[in-house]
């Protein structure tokens, strides 16, 4: 899918309990939408959230009145966003039993929603706002969440995280790029509170922690593998679109126009009172670029081309990572002189996708240890002075540093557990945080691939001396 669709919107979704229809590459998008709105239609009514998630998003703006939720207890707004979530209680069990239902449901009337008419590609009626509805709706059960385990109720805490979790599912497409950094979004919801000691874990017991260690479980393998098929049928689907009015394979005029506005429109942030109209002002610009653009056929082999690198790049492990192959590619296709906007511009970041997912996963790995570690706690009745000492059955597997494809560090630290990944280095320091030039701990390292980093000088190398700690984690 194009970048300018995947930047703030999110795809049609619907549960992983069935798999739903994902689009075949060269399918046009009507023949998608009318597959994907009959599979709607086989799932009863009652087993779709859709309308409850309008509802409740409807009653937060009414509520809220401008107020912005937050799940930081760090944040200005946190003390106002706590407030509002012990004033609605009715919400926040809405939302939870909301994310019981097994899929959205999303009606077809929106599925083939016309507000865009000829001006944008077809693809475009499978994104919609979704995101931000859900993500919001996840913040009450978050707060929630702290606040039932301030007071003890590790239960209600538990539950309310499960709850988000699901929310996840609601947001799922299959092999698509956006699936993956949607499920990263809410997974960090659920995760980076424990990590940064904002939700302490120190009172559960070990059912309490047996149970979260299950919610955290995601499927992995072919999932990433395949990321990215969705996407590249929105590029292709693009592509025609463009060229639709083309008798030759080359752009026309009104095809130029096209990427000019839809150019401006995604350097405008879909700013609405952006001038992004691609009339008169742009019609010599976008007559000379329609000169300088190739045929379709030769979008789509350069389109082809890219997600085959960038499916290269995600099978790759991070530490054998030596270069983005995808990033390579799309550079040529920027350096091109115009040649290959359509890929160029629209397509998306994979290395995005790449380095956000790794660090989920790091994030994901260090909970499992620290749940191991508290579990030892409850049996021996102290932390375990390293990772060898954990009883084998607290863990499913070593947790992996990404940076090293080997377990990942942990050292007790006056008597508290210290999880951490050697970092972009990938030189082990014993967990001593990496600083940044004030002397400030880094929450999140710059990705290095091995060529990235055999290039640093001394400088840069010392730059990055320290350890990714993930446990006690800073922001």
């Amino acid at each position: 899918m194009m970048m300018i669709q995947a930047a703030l919107f999110v795809a049609l979704a619907a549960s992983t309990l069935l798999a739903q229809p994902s689009p075949e590459l060269g399918e046009p998008a009507s023949d998608y939408f009318d597959r994907y709105g009959a599979w709607v239609e086989t799932i009863p009514p009652e087993q779709r959230a859709w309308g409850e998630v309008e509802a409740i998003d409807r009653a937060l703006k009414e509520r809220t009145d401008g107020l912005r939720l937050v799940f930081e207890p760090d944040d200005p707004d946190w003390a106002r966003s706590v407030e509002f979530v012990k004033a609605n209680p009715d919400l926040v069990e809405r939302v939870i039993q909301v994310s019981r239902q097994p899929y959205l449901g999303v009606p077809e009337a929106i599925l083939h929603d016309e507000e865009f008419g000829d001006e944008f590609p077809p693809g475009m009626g499978l994104v919609l706002p979704q995101l931000g509805m859900l993500m919001k709706q996840s913040r009450l059960l978050v707060i929630e969440s702290h606040l039932a385990n301030d007071r003890g109720d590790f239960d209600r805490a538990i539950e309310c995280m499960e709850s988000t979790r699901r929310l996840s599912g609601f947001v799922a497409l299959s092999n698509a790029m956006m699936e993956m950094l949607v499920e990263v979004a809410m997974s960090s919801t659920t995760i980076s509170p424990v990590l940064e000691k904002q939700l302490e874990i120190s009172a559960w017991s070990e059912a309490d922690l047996v149970r979260w260690s299950h919610m955290l479980r995601t499927p992995g393998g072919d999932r990433l593998s395949n990321a990215g098929l969705f996407e590249q049928w929105g590029l292709e689907d693009f592509i025609s679109w463009l060229y639709e009015d083309s008798e030759d394979g080359r752009l026309t005029l009104d095809g130029a126009k096209r990427v000019v506005k839809l150019t401006g429109i995604l350097e405008s942030g879909f700013d609405e009172e952006a001038d992004v109209s691609g009339d008169s002002d742009t019609g010599f610009g976008a007559m000379f670029i329609g000169r300088m653009i190739l045929p379709a056929k030769d979008q789509q082999k350069a389109a082809a081309r890219y997600f085959e690198a960038a499916r290269s790049d995600i099978r790759t492990p991070t530490h054998l990572l030596k270069s983005f192959q995808s990033t390579a590619v799309m550079n040529e296709l920027i350096d091109s002189q115009f040649k290959f906007v359509p890929v160029a511009v629209f397509a998306v970041d994979f290395r995005r996708l790449y380095v956000r997912w790794m660090m989920y996963q790091a994030e994901q790995s260090a909970l499992d240890m620290l749940i191991a570690a508290h579990r030892y706690k409850l049996r021996h009745g102290q932390f375990p002075a390293d990772l060898a000492s954990i009883d084998a059955d607290l863990l499913a597997g070593d947790p992996i540093d990404p940076y090293t494809g080997e377990p990942m560090g942990y050292r007790l630290i006056e008597g508290e557990p210290r999880i951490y990944s050697v970092g972009p280095d990938r030189d082990d320091d014993g967990g001593q945080r990496i600083l940044d030039k004030d002397g400030r701990p880094e929450p999140w390292p710059d990705f290095l691939t091995l060529d990235k980093l055999e290039a640093l000088d001394e400088p840069g190398r010392a730059g990055i001396d320290g350890d990714w700690v993930l446990y006690p984690a800073v922001r």
